[in-house]
């Protein structure tokens, strides 16, 4: 007896199982919330470019390259991703401002956040915003991107109204910002 030909959501789906056991039994998973976010979102809907095997390796995805071949962005390895996740102890309902995404780890706080709408991620890179607004919305939460230099100001995020707990170096980040301090994909100006 043959076994039919699994469809390629199926192999994705069992590749996305494989890999959450993979960062729990290696402890980087750590409680059922991240555990339900890493089962849930299609980490191969942010990756379209590469097969699913590639997708969900616990490694990361190179997104943007130079002319010559270095990787000037990419989506971060899972095992990161939950390390991060973990550490955040984001619950639902939480208020999460992210910075620096291509959509994925934004879909994973979405996902732990729920259908709250209250995550926005926002990068410098118009091409990292543009790639992330791309992907379609399957899960619970949609995080709003943004891209700094296409607002005129920061109302749409008021200082006074960041989300608390907010690690210290971002807190920084944006008020250096607001003061008239660039931010480039270099570094501070």
């Amino acid at each position: 007896m043959t076994t039919p030909p699994t469809t390629e959501l199926d192999q994705a789906g069992a590749l996305r199982h494989q890999l959450a056991d993979q960062l729990v039994d290696a402890g980087h998973i750590r409680t059922p919330a991240v555990e339900d976010a890493m089962r849930t979102v299609p980490r191969h809907a942010f990756a379209p470019e590469v097969p699913a095997e590639k997708a969900y390796a616990n490694d990361i995805i190179a997104t943007r390259h130079t002319n010559d071949g270095r990787i000037t962005s990419s989506i971060s390895a899972p095992w990161l991703q939950a390390d991060m996740l973990e550490a955040a102890r984001i619950q639902p309902g939480h208020r999460v401002l992210e910075i620096g995404s291509g959509g994925y780890n934004a879909a994973l706080i979405a996902e732990l956040v729920g259908p709250t709408d209250s995550v926005t991620t926002l990068d410098i890179n118009p091409a990292v915003t543009d790639r992330a607004t791309r992907f379609p919305s399957r899960w619970e939460g949609e995080p709003s991107v943004r891209v700094p230099e296409r607002c005129t100001e920061w109302r749409w995020w008021p200082l006074d109204a960041l989300p608390e707990p907010i690690v210290n170096y971002t807190r920084a980040a944006l008020e250096a910002i607001s003061h008239g301090t660039l931010y480039t994909s270099m570094g501070w100006t």
